[in-house]
């Protein structure tokens, strides 16, 4: 099934409309209310069914026995996959126990159902009740509740951030041995290919209000001090069996290091995630942000492993406590038991089609085959009878060179694909060499597409923070209109979409452009007499999809007090000056688009006042093409100067008598001049409309 920009495009087009006409309120007020049968949990809207889900309490490694077969399951319990997927939690209740057990946890609407029977112990007497269920007319599946193994986890401007900060020959922690090494020149690579620096500067110079956005962790423990001491961790949850865990090091490096990537503070120490990135002057981050540790995978004295149970209820916890973005950097091969793959993905999906807020990012694995094998990637099949809703996301990973990351011959190792082009794996990211952090602090390299799915997830967190309104498919298709169609992976399909966070950041600034200005994280205070402007481009290729440009204005001679109008397309942020000591205050206001296309050639547009007169006037030096409109508000005679070149004749029109006057400059450009007496008072509106030439 090949994945289609164009559509992701035209539902982004559908919701840029939708914000323009005012279907949707600005982002910079209080969330609306949710819908009917939805409540608000932070910026998220959370379906009240989630309230119905019975999230099992933590049980012990005691409870763990072991198959003949060698597999590790939880003594007594069994996991129900259910054809109906509206069933309540007392049907289910009736259901396990008509057979003698009672409901540990629950999905309804996702069709699962954990059931513990005390007293059963063994293999053979569990497989009895196994069984008996599996024959139930209600039941689609029966599996006891088993353990996967551990390696099932995948392994002038705004102020510089701490990964910014960093430098080649920085000492860093080898991932698994901790051996100390440096970082090589090219360390950079992996944010700078997804175009990270020009998303958090584009962020920071829009100046839009950030809202505040949960990410949940789904993975190995991930240990708060050392790292996250300035994060809250308030929604965090522990789903690992109760053991000591003193001999683990794997999984709370690998939990750590996957939430590193999504959010290592900008706090002065060892580099920053993508949502932490937009850098606050003073320090800090302008996104408000806080992550959701959902704790699945640990190893303990006598075992090891992540319950089948524990996915399904991390997801219930995150969504119930308000996270936007979910991410998952596990999964295990599932081929040799596909009816238990399908049946989880099957129930996943009903799950994340319920939590329409939220995005699901998961990690295709690093097996180097088909994803549509993996579970729980395999949920974004689309294949399959239950259909995956669009607020899924499978990442696979690529290296430097774009292509599929391989990571070791012997063993194998590599990152996992679209084969069969089900739709099993939606996006690319960078997988290899991701810089990142240690419980210790210490700095790592991390790879596999446990270090892709971050990545994703970090960059939909950005997104939500500069549009709340987006819902988890609207994020799914800003991520791929923003998309660079270069991952090249196994067997000949068609190149596969590559993050670029930079274009699809600029998607969602479009979305929210009239609030361009009105946010908290900008708060360099200019120089005096100078006014901050920010350009919005809206036609031709917006410059590489909103990459946005900084100019000056500067006010010459005493300044007047400037009211500046955020109007049209050109969005003037800041007032500036003191009050007015000669003439009046005055207004200016432009209306326009700016046509240049160099990203590193902003000019200042130089406004002068007349010490002698009353009237504003202005010097422009746009670029070619460019049409303005100025207005000039509460004088009865002004006069407007150009630069020394002649320019073209322009069309003036009063709207206070309607009248329609064509004035043109004199070759020395200093003479065009337009007189209107207005019909009550001295105040008037006059428009000056007309192409400028360009002025070096």
């Amino acid at each position: 099934m090949g994945l289609d920009r164009s559509g992701a495009l035209a539902r982004v087009a559908v919701l840029a409309a939708s914000l323009a006409t005012g279907c949707s309120s600005p982002p910079e007020e209080t969330p609306p209310p949710c819908a009917d049968g939805e409540h608000l949990v932070g910026s998220a809207c959370v379906p009240d069914v989630f309230d119905q889900a019975v999230i099992p309490p933590r049980r012990s490694a005691s409870d763990v026995d072991k198959a003949a077969d060698g597999t590790l399951y939880l003594r007594g319990e069994l996991l129900l996959f259910l054809h109906d997927d509206t069933l309540s939690v007392a049907d289910a209740t009736a259901l396990v126990g008509r057979y003698g057990g009672h409901v540990l946890g629950a999905v309804p609407f996702g069709a699962m159902v954990l059931a513990k029977f005390d007293g059963v112990t063994g293999e053979a007497a569990l497989e009895m009740k196994r069984a008996a269920l599996a024959a139930d007319p209600a039941v689609a599946l029966a599996v006891r509740n088993a353990l996967f193994p551990p390696t099932a986890l995948s392994g002038g401007m705004r102020p510089a951030n701490d990964f910014e900060n960093l430098a080649a020959g920085q000492s860093y922690a080898d991932f698994y041995s901790e051996a100390p090494s440096t970082l090589p020149a090219d360390f950079r690579w992996p944010f700078d290919r997804i175009g990270a620096t020009a998303a958090w500067s584009a962020i920071y110079d829009a100046n839009v209000p950030l809202t505040p956005v949960v990410i949940a962790v789904v993975d190995g423990f991930v240990e708060h001090a050392g790292v996250f001491d300035s994060l809250g961790f308030a929604n965090a949850y522990d789903f690992r069996l109760l053991a000591a865990y003193t001999g683990d090091t794997f999984n709370p490096k690998h939990g750590t290091s996957a939430a590193a990537i999504i959010g290592a503070p900008n706090d002065g120490t060892g580099t920053s995630g993508l949502v932490a990135g937009v850098s606050r002057p003073g320090g800090g981050s302008c996104v408000p942000y806080d992550l959701a540790p959902m704790a699945v995978s640990a190893k303990w004295d006598t075992g090891a492993g992540v319950t089948n149970d524990a996915i399904f209820f991390s997801f219930i916890r995150a969504v119930k406590d308000g996270a936007r973005v979910v991410n998952v950097s596990m999964g295990v091969d599932f081929s040799k038991i596909e009816a238990e793959r399908a049946a989880m993905a099957r129930s996943i999906r009903l799950v994340c089609a319920r939590a329409k807020s939220v995005l699901f990012v998961i990690s295709a694995g690093n097996d180097g085959i088909d994803a549509a094998r993996i579970w729980p990637a395999s949920a974004a099949r689309a294949d399959e009878p239950t259909k995956p809703p669009p607020n899924i996301i499978s990442v696979a990973a690529v290296g430097k060179d774009d292509h599929q990351a391989v990571w070791s011959v012997a063993p194998p190792s590599a990152s996992n694909f679209d084969a069969g082009l089900t739709g099993a794996v939606t996006l690319a990211a960078p997988g290899s060499d991701v810089v990142s952090q240690l419980p210790s602090g210490s700095l790592t390299l991390f790879l596999g597409t446990s270090a892709a799915a971050p990545m994703v997830a970090g960059s939909a967190a950005l997104l939500f923070a500069i549009n709340p309104q987006l819902t988890g498919s609207g994020a799914r298709d800003v991520l791929l209109a923003g998309a660079s169609y270069s991952a090249v992976f196994p067997g000949g399909i068609p190149k596969a979409p590559r993050l670029d966070i930079a274009k699809s950041v600029g998607v969602a600034l479009d979305q929210v452009s009239d609030n361009f200005g009105k946010g908290t994280c900008r708060q360099d205070a200019p120089p005096p007499n100078v006014c901050r402007v920010l350009l919005d481009p809206n036609t031709g290729d917006r410059f590489n999809h909103g990459i946005l440009f900084d100019y000056d204005i500067h006010i010459a001679g005493t300044s007047g007090m400037v009211a500046v109008k955020a109007t049209g397309h050109l969005r003037l942020w800041e007032a500036c000056g003191p009050a007015a000591t000669v003439g009046g205050g005055y207004d200016v206001s432009f209306d326009g688009t700016q046509m240049s296309g160099t990203l590193g050639g902003a000019r200042c547009k130089t406004f002068g006042i007349d010490g002698s007169s009353t009237c504003p006037m202005a010097d422009f030096d746009f670029a070619p093409g460019a049409t303005y409109s100025l207005t000039t508000v509460g004088q009865p005679e002004c006069t407007v100067r150009c630069p020394a070149d002649p320019m073209d004749t322009f069309g003036v029109d009063n709207p206070v008598t309607s009248g329609k006057l064509t004035v043109t400059f004199s070759s020395d450009c200093r003479s065009l001049k337009g007189s209107w007496q207005a019909s009550a008072g001295c105040g008037y509106d006059v428009t000056f409309t007309g192409t400028f030439n360009n002025v070096q």
